[in-house]
C-alpha cells in the first residue's frame, strides 16, 4: 500500500472528516484500541470538530486520535494531537508519555526524555515511562544515565519482561555481564512476546550463554 493510499489525500480527507456529523458512539470508538486506526481517526475527528466536547473529554479525543495516528506512522500529526491534549489538560501524564514514545520512534531522544520527565513527575509510579526513559538514554549512547530508571522500572514491575530486558541491555553495554545475564534469563522465564524473546536469545548468545 502506498503512502498516498494510507493518507487518502490528507487535505481531502480532513475536509471530509470535518464535514461529517458526530455519531453517538464516536467518543467510544475514538478510544477503543481494538478498532482499526483509520476508523478511530475518523471518530475522534468528528468528536473534536463537533464543538460540543470540552475539557478532559476533548483532551481524551485528541489523545485517542494521536494514538491512532501514531499507529499509522503519522508521527508529526500524532505529536500535534498529543500536544493539543496537553494544552487542554496540563497534568495529562499519559499524553506526555505517548508523545515521548513518538519522539522515541522518530527518533528525537532529547524530546522523548523531556516528555518522560514530565510523565514521571506527574505520575511517580509510571513504570512504563521510567522504562522508556531508560531506553531513550540507552539509545542515545548514555547507558549509565538510563540505569537508575531501569532499576526503578523493574522495582515497579518485577514481572515485566520489557523492563528486565531494558535493564539487561544497559548492563550489557556497561560490561556488567553477570548481572545482564541474570536479567535476560529472568525476562525469558516470563514468556515474553516472540520478537522480544528472539532479541533476548541473541543477546545471551553474544554474552556466551546458550539458553
Amino acid at each position: 500500500m502506498s503512502d498516498a493510499m494510507v493518507f487518502l489525500g490528507s487535505a481531502g480527507l480532513a475536509l471530509a472528516l470535518a464535514a461529517a456529523p458526530a455519531r453517538a458512539d464516536d467518543s467510544v470508538d475514538c478510544l477503543t484500541q481494538s478498532i482499526k486506526a483509520e476508523t478511530r481517526v475518523a471518530a475522534c475527528t468528528r468528536v473534536i470538530d463537533g464543538g460540543t466536547t470540552m475539557g478532559a473529554q476533548l483532551a481524551a479525543a485528541y489523545y485517542g486520535r494521536g494514538a491512532a495516528r501514531a499507529e499509522l506512522g503519522q508521527y508529526n500529526d500524532a505529536i500535534a494531537d498529543y500536544t493539543a491534549a496537553i494544552e487542554i489538560k496540563a497534568d495529562y501524564a499519559d499524553a506526555f508519555y505517548a508523545r515521548g514514545n513518538v519522539f522515541l520512534r522518530k527518533p528525537d531522544y532529547p524530546k522523548a526524555i523531556a516528555d518522560y520527565d514530565a510523565a514521571v513527575k506527574l505520575k511517580p509510579d509510571f513504570a512504563d515511562a521510567f522504562n522508556n526513559r531508560a531506553w531513550a538514554h540507552f539509545q542515545a549512547g548514555e547507558p549509565a544515565k538510563g540505569l537508575p530508571d531501569a532499576d526503578r522500572a523493574v522495582a515497579l514491575g518485577p514481572r515485566d519482561p520489557n523492563a528486565l530486558d531494558t535493564r539487561a541491555q544497559i548492563l550489557k553495554a556497561l560490561d556488567r555481564k553477570e548481572e545482564a545475564i541474570r536479567d535476560f534469563k529472568a525476562a525469558l522465564a516470563l514468556n515474553p512476546p516472540e520478537e522480544l524473546k528472539t532479541s533476548i536469545l541473541a543477546a545471551l548468545r553474544e554474552l556466551g550463554v546458550e539458553p
